[in-house]
């Protein structure tokens, strides 16, 4: 083991219990084995500090026991000065320790210090050298690996965490670069998270969404707020719920469930040629639909008694109109297409799946139904990109500006569910032979409109309107 891995708190009780503790002590000093027990008491349950008499307590209000500062010492070999840890009253709740810089009183020279969370400087290794001090310093991120509440009783908790912290992830590859963001696919030790996505082959995954890195800037900042406010505000079983979020190393991060795969991917790895026409299949199809279009409308109609609080989502249409229209805020997703519709199949295999919409990077909440964005600055996906958002179409100030609305999203949406209906008539191959009407070319637009000769209207392509024979 080295300091890149962490000790799971299981493993860790087991570790350090009462029969290696005695062995440990009884080894190193005859005045733990005269009273073995009172030691053991006090380095796996908790102790009385020698000055006061008064029990320590830790922030949760148990008390504080020494098992992580006895395995840090073990794993340095110092735990023979376990004793003066206690002397000073020093318990797991106080790691951890950081060191600080100060000058010599006597001869005003540079010293190192080490000091405790809440600040106060620990003097029981005022004397160590500087190598076991770091090596403690070093080591102390084994044992204190966090402990994630993911969707925690439907509140959202966000952790600001040390770059040194080592997350409690098992695995955690690079999956996907989005552009705006980097996707990874992470397992995270099932004893430091309280949350089991759904999916039978990811019981324990996860995705991770990073924002920004090294240059983190305003930028990143602004678009991870963004993101997480349309997550937060809006929770539908079709929309992609967000469980938790982290700062760390000036990237910001989002944990999300983990998909099998996103619809573009479903069509693709389906190897029949056509799906099959049967009941069962178009029922899927017409809930999932319905499903997804009435995700995006709680995006696009969001009604709340302020921008801190959420409406609740058993208000009836009647219940809508009561609310005054200063506290409607209307949502967009800005770039529906099928790679940011994600598919997760059912955990027990009943059904064929649930499809959800992710990817909320580019959306936003207006206090109007409609906004105008400048043209440059509207992110699209060209293939499924609304005729209003081309500034060939002219605008009174010379086409720099686009009118953005729900019906930008309702557009893409209405594309995604054309290639929908024409992958389950005749598969992939039928799917790629529309994209191809559409745009011959590999750098052809493959839009679902075109531009008319007056460059003043868009027209629906034929190659869309054409009814395959």
């Amino acid at each position: 083991m080295n300091n890149k891995h962490f000790i799971p708190n299981q493993q860790l009780n087991l570790i350090i219990d009462n029969k290696t503790v005695s062995e440990e002590l009884t080894r190193i000093e005859r005045a733990f084995r005269n009273r073995p027990k009172r030691w053991l008491r006090w380095i796996r349950k908790g102790y009385r500090t020698p000055s006061s008499g008064t029990e320590m307590q830790n922030r949760a209000g148990a008390s504080g026991c020494l098992r992580k500062i006895f395995a840090i010492l073990l794993l340095i070999n110092r735990h023979a000065t376990i004793k003066k840890f206690i002397d000073e009253g020093l318990c797991d709740a106080h790691l951890p320790l950081t060191i600080t810089a100060k000058k010599d009183p006597i001869f005003r020279t540079p010293v190192m210090a080490l000091h405790r969370r809440d600040g106060t400087e620990v003097r029981c290794m005022r004397f160590w050298r500087r190598r076991s001090v770091e090596s403690f310093v070093n080591w102390q991120w084994s044992v204190l690996s966090p402990i994630l509440k993911l969707d925690h009783g439907g509140k959202l908790l966000h952790y600001s965490f040390d770059d040194n912290v080592i997350l409690p992830f098992t695995s955690y590859e690079f999956r996907i670069n989005s552009g705006h963001a980097e996707i990874f696919y992470a397992s995270i030790h099932p004893e430091h998270h309280d949350c089991h996505p759904e999916g039978s082959s990811a019981t324990r995954c996860f995705a991770v969404k990073k924002i920004g890195g090294d240059n983190t800037n305003s930028l990143s900042q602004s678009q991870f707020k963004q993101e997480v406010c349309m997550l937060k505000r809006v929770r539908h079983d079709h929309v992609i719920a967000l469980l938790a979020t982290y700062e760390q190393n000036n990237s910001y991060h989002l944990i999300l469930p983990r998909a099998e795969c996103d619809l573009a991917r479903y069509w693709s790895s389906r190897p029949e040629e056509v799906p099959g026409i049967d009941l069962s299949t178009v029922q899927w199809m017409a809930q999932q639909c319905e499903g997804i279009a009435m995700g995006l409308s709680a995006v696009h109609h969001h009604l709340t008694s302020s921008m801190s609080s959420l409406a609740s989502s058993s208000s009836s249409s009647s219940d809508q109109s009561s609310i005054p229209r200063s506290h409607r805020y209307f949502g967009i997703h800005g770039d529906i297409k099928p790679s940011n519709i994600l598919w997760f199949p059912c955990a027990d295999g009943t059904d064929m799946g649930t499809l959800k919409i992710a990817d909320f990077g580019v959306g936003k909440f207006n206090r109007t139904e409609r906004s105008t964005e400048r043209s440059d600055s509207v992110p699209l996906t060209l293939s499924y990109r609304p005729p209003e958002s081309d500034a060939r179409l002219g605008t009174p100030n010379g086409g720099e500006d686009v009118e953005v609305s729900p019906a930008y999203d309702v557009w893409s949406l209405g594309c995604v569910y054309l290639e929908f209906v024409t992958w389950y008539v005749g598969g992939q191959r039928l799917l790629d032979g529309f994209r191809q009407a559409r745009g011959p070319k590999p750098r052809d637009d493959a839009s679902f409109f075109q531009i008319a000769d007056t460059a003043s209207r868009a027209e629906v392509k034929p190659a869309v309107l054409k009814v395959r024979s």
